[in-house]
């Protein structure tokens, strides 16, 4: 009988504290979520100089550069863009750019369309970034304050023409 009491005040003592463990320890137990991420390349800008990407770099080395934007598959469906590349004739028109294909081209090869992407990571408006924004009409465009302020609120205000956001609306 008394090992009995003690089991019950043991167990009446111990149950706050399964009541308040129980959930961390039930979320902890949970596969973390899985994310796949995919390099995917649009096109090679050849006899690209290095110094374009490299300060001080030796101005005549020359690479052929490989065009990349990142898919980021996500669990409950969440397809994320990281840049969208470039496209339009007017962009990328005496760039001699090889081998182009738009961004909606480059993610169709993993049975992707451009409107299963829900969300879309500008990393800075370059032409070769951001061009091809308006091929994802589902998607949530995510950009870094000083980015949009720069692009689309002083360059339209001061009137200036700009090639980077050239197909862009503010």
């Amino acid at each position: 009988m008394r090992l009995t009491r003690y089991m019950m005040r043991a167990l009446f003592l111990m149950l706050p504290l399964f009541i308040v463990l129980t959930p961390r320890l039930s979320s902890a137990q949970k596969p973390n979520p899985i994310y796949e991420v995919y390099a995917l390349s649009y096109g090679v800008y050849p006899n690209f100089p290095v110094s374009g990407l490299i300060a001080g770099a030796d101005k005549n080395r020359k690479i052929d550069l490989q065009m990349m934007i990142w898919l980021i598959k996500g669990p409950g469906g969440k397809n994320i863009l990281v840049d969208t590349g470039c496209y339009h004739d007017n962009v990328v028109k005496g760039k001699g750019i090889q081998n182009l294909i738009k961004a909606s081209e480059a993610i169709a090869k993993l049975g992707i369309s451009a409107a299963d992407i829900t969300d879309v990571i500008i990393t800075h408006m370059h032409w070769d970034h951001a061009d091809g924004m308006d091929q994802f009409p589902n998607a949530k465009i995510w950009i870094q304050k000083d980015e949009y302020t720069y692009y689309y609120v002083s360059l339209r205000e001061s009137r200036e023409a700009c090639a980077d956001c050239s197909n862009l609306r503010c």
